[in-house]
């Protein structure tokens, strides 16, 4: 692999631990260094899972993995090993990413869909029975 050419990702958990509002509260997000983003996957899930906060999500209702990958671009660092940059941090994701690559799952047994996908099946959806005069 070509030194800086790593790619940097939002990855999303839906709510955190500590929240009382379980999924629908505040959320937890990292920084990741990845090649792609079912690498950065693979690193946010780890991190998740086997993080001292890990464990807890069980309880609440909250998934174990992450939900949701951005990536934001391109890392410049001499790095190559993927990796969490930073995180995890609390707050609640914002999602309007124009001209970012956006993913979202519903588990971890689930693929990766792009969300440019999502958006043609919600209007495909959308115009289903109507009437095109």
């Amino acid at each position: 692999m070509q030194l800086g050419f790593m790619k940097i990702y939002l990855a999303v958990r839906y709510g955190h631990p500590e929240s009382p509002d379980g999924a629908n509260g505040e959320d937890t997000i990292l920084l990741i260094r990845a090649e792609s983003h079912t690498e950065a996957a693979e690193v946010a899930d780890d991190y998740l899972v086997y993080a001292r906060e890990g464990l807890k999500p069980k309880r609440l209702g909250i998934s174990p993995t992450c939900q949701r990958l951005v990536e934001i671009g391109v890392d410049g660092c001499r790095a190559t090993a993927p990796g969490v940059i930073h995180g995890s941090w609390i707050r609640y994701a914002q999602f309007h990413h124009p001209g970012c690559q956006v993913w979202t799952r519903e588990s971890s047994v689930k693929d990766w869909i792009p969300e440019e996908e999502l958006v043609a099946q919600d209007v495909a959806s959308a115009l289903k029975g109507q009437v095109v005069a």
